[in-house]
């Protein structure tokens, strides 16, 4: 969208995104707490020590926290992210993974959530003591997710020769922590860059979030459009595939805010038909608020 550089780009969707660093680590305490993850015990405590003692988006900041607040928060990781739920979808079960030792699956876990914690709390969280044998291998498999048949596939030996793998390179994973130690992060939010694209009138956006997804949780990014002050065109509303409700839509003139009901971090993976649906209506600028009978749109 800058320079002389001329590309046919229309608009662009996003799929259980980290928008914004803070929001997400603020909203998955919220988001925990409200499914049951842990009880009340914690949570008089968390509002007390991270939100002068009344909870609400504005006056919580469980994002970098330190002292008995960030206690609390070091709690809530525990029963997110260490006690088996599957963090990218959480009514979906846990896949274990078999060489991936437990004090080495915490690492990977809090090295990739609550990304803005204090220096103090992430030196004591990251410390804990790791036992698991350094490895030859690329990567590891983010937790709870199965990844042996696209592992098997890409590894074979035909398909590496037709993908021109060159000989000697190391086996394929679905997670590289080489890559993930080269990467610096540039941006802790999104905001400067919606806006920069929607300057643009013809340019439309659509976020959507499987509800279900912990990584990168629907609230957060709830907020986060919201924190773009857009004007509201359509008022937050189920809308529905074959007569059941799919998500519920919030669509703000060029942007497009939705979630995807009982679906985690991979919407087209784990809701294949609701997906097709929304991606059928936004690529098509077809309204949310109509029912989609996908056997008469789509598949006759």
């Amino acid at each position: 969208m800058q320079g002389s550089l001329k590309i046919n780009f229309q608009g662009m969707a996003v799929g259980n995104g980290l928008s914004s660093s803070s929001l997400n680590d603020n909203s998955l305490v919220f988001f925990a707490y409200y499914h049951g993850l842990f009880g009340k015990e914690l949570w008089d405590r968390l509002a007390v020590d991270c939100c002068n003692g009344t909870i609400s988006q504005e006056s919580c900041n469980f994002s970098g926290a330190g002292g008995d607040c960030g206690d609390d928060v070091e709690e809530v990781f525990q029963y997110v992210y260490h006690s088996g739920l599957n963090e990218y979808a959480l009514y979906l079960d846990c896949h274990s993974n078999s060489d991936l030792g437990s004090a080495a699956r915490y690492k990977f876990d809090m090295n990739n959530v609550f990304r803005s914690l204090k220096p103090r709390l992430r030196k004591r969280v990251f410390t804990q003591k790791v036992t698991a044998k350094p490895s030859s291998r690329l990567g590891i498999v983010p937790p709870c997710i199965n990844s042996t048949a696209q592992t098997n596939y890409l590894n074979k030996a035909n398909v590496r020769h037709a993908l021109h793998i060159k000989e000697g390179l190391p086996a394929w994973a679905v997670c590289s922590d080489q890559v993930g130690a080269q990467y610096s992060r540039v941006y802790s939010d999104m905001y400067s860059q919606y806006h920069h694209l929607l300057k643009h009138s013809n340019f439309t956006i659509l976020v959507y979030n499987g509800d279900t997804d912990m990584a990168c949780n629907f609230l957060g990014d709830e907020w986060f459009v919201d924190g773009l002050k857009l004007k509201s065109t359509l008022s937050r509303r189920p809308w529905y595939v074959q007569g059941q409700v799919a998500g519920f839509v919030h669509q703000y003139g060029q942007l497009t805010y939705t979630t995807i009901r009982g679906a985690g971090h991979m919407v087209p993976q784990w809701a294949p038909s609701y997906a097709f649906a929304m991606f059928e209506k936004f690529i098509h600028n077809k309204p949310f608020s109509s029912s989609l009978d996908l056997r008469k749109c789509c598949f006759s």
